[in-house]
């Protein structure tokens, strides 16, 4: 049954008992002219109301049983009852939504006044009513949002921050991407990579007449490339500064030029949080960064200090935010891939959980999906 005949099925109910009431609140009377001029008992006086009131009951309920079974009786109802079971007011609809959504229905978000008068701009006063009748009917999935607009409240909150300027650090970290398909979000993901020279997979690479199109079959690289997100683990750092680690059995370092490979595979971001990112210190590390930065490519888990090794990277993908967050756990001993802090860089670790868990909490909080990627198990 629609929202609008739902109201009207509850007006007539509410008809319905507003006259019992009535009936009954001149009862005592009624019974009273039944005995004088009817010489009547008072049991028959109570007999013959109520059979009054039950014929009413019983069309009451026949015209609401004709409501659900929609058709041109809800059409001539409707008509009926006219503006006393719909909001057709935007002041009565605004009021009904600051006043009676949850948090959960607005997903903690500031919602005024200001932020209905925008959403009524972009989608219509439909919409606004529409949300209106979720909250006033205590009908509030949080899903309703993109039913509505084709955007999670998390999206139209990003896009309502970036028409206004209000709270515009929450457009940092955000990639808006177009997907392949308006049905599907396709999110990819690759397992360790390593371009790092004198290694004997970029040796080889490298002796191939087309380099690295000859490593990979085509239709391998045809399905990265057409992943709305594809995501690989950067297993070493793009650097010409820095020394081995001492003491590590593998270390892993590439030309700078070479982060320029990861255009072949269509990669859109990488995980920095691993056992080899740090393998040649803090300055190659940094340079990793920046390079990526420049070939336009995202990076979680790593960073110059702790708030930025913590960061959270969102897409925006078919009026849906998408979350990812990462961290690693894989070496057990301090000396080699260093953990980040308030002042120096590293990569974000999790052996202790707490950290990486309050920033899942974050993650969940201000999106649709989440992500957590963590590079872990037995190494050193």
């Amino acid at each position: 049954m629609s929202r609008k005949c739902r109201k009207i099925r509850d007006a007539l109910v509410l008809m319905a008992f507003a006259a019992f009431l009535c009936i009954a609140g001149h009862y005592e009377y009624f019974s009273e002219i039944y005995i004088v001029s009817a010489g009547e008992t008072q049991t028959q006086g109570e007999s013959r109301m109520s059979e009054a009131v039950w014929s009413a009951g019983n069309e009451a309920i026949a015209m609401t049983e004709m409501l659900e079974e929609g058709g041109e009786e809800e059409t001539a109802m409707s008509q009926m009852t006219g503006e006393t079971t719909r909001i057709t007011d935007l002041t009565e609809a605004f009021a009904v939504i600051l006043q009676g959504a949850t948090k959960e229905f607005i997903a903690g978000y500031v919602i005024d006044e200001s932020f209905l008068m925008w959403l009524d701009a972009q989608y219509g006063e439909d919409t606004i009513v529409e949300i209106a009748y979720c909250v006033m009917e205590q009908e509030m999935d949080v899903n309703e949002w993109y039913e509505l607009t084709g955007n999670s409240i998390h999206v139209l909150w990003l896009l309502y921050c970036q028409d206004t300027g209000f709270q515009s650090y929450r457009l940092d970290n955000v990639y808006w991407i177009d997907c392949q398909s308006s049905e599907e979000i396709v999110i990819s993901f690759s397992g360790d990579f390593n371009f790092a020279d004198d290694w004997c997979t970029t040796e080889y690479m490298e002796a191939q007449p087309n380099g690295i199109y000859d490593c990979f079959s085509e239709d391998l690289l045809a399905e990265m490339n057409e992943s709305d997100i594809m995501m690989m683990n950067n297993e070493f750092t793009y650097s010409d500064r820095g020394t081995p680690l001492s003491g590590k059995d593998y270390t892993f370092r590439a030309s700078k030029d070479k982060v320029e490979l990861l255009s072949v595979f269509g990669a859109d971001i990488v995980n920095l949080a691993n056992n080899h990112v740090y393998d040649y210190g803090p300055d190659a590390l940094l340079d990793t960064m920046d390079q990526l930065s420049e070939a336009g490519v995202a990076y979680v888990g790593a960073g110059e200090d702790l708030d930025e090794a913590s960061k959270i990277v969102y897409y925006v993908a078919n009026g849906k935010k998408i979350a990812i967050v990462s961290a690693t756990e894989i070496e057990r001993s301090k000396n080699y891939t260093k953990e980040a802090t308030e002042d120096a860089c590293g990569v974000l670790k999790t052996l202790n959980p707490d950290k990486f868990t309050q920033i899942i909490r974050t993650a969940k909080e201000n999106s649709d999906y989440v992500i957590a990627v963590v590079h872990w198990g037995t190494e050193g």
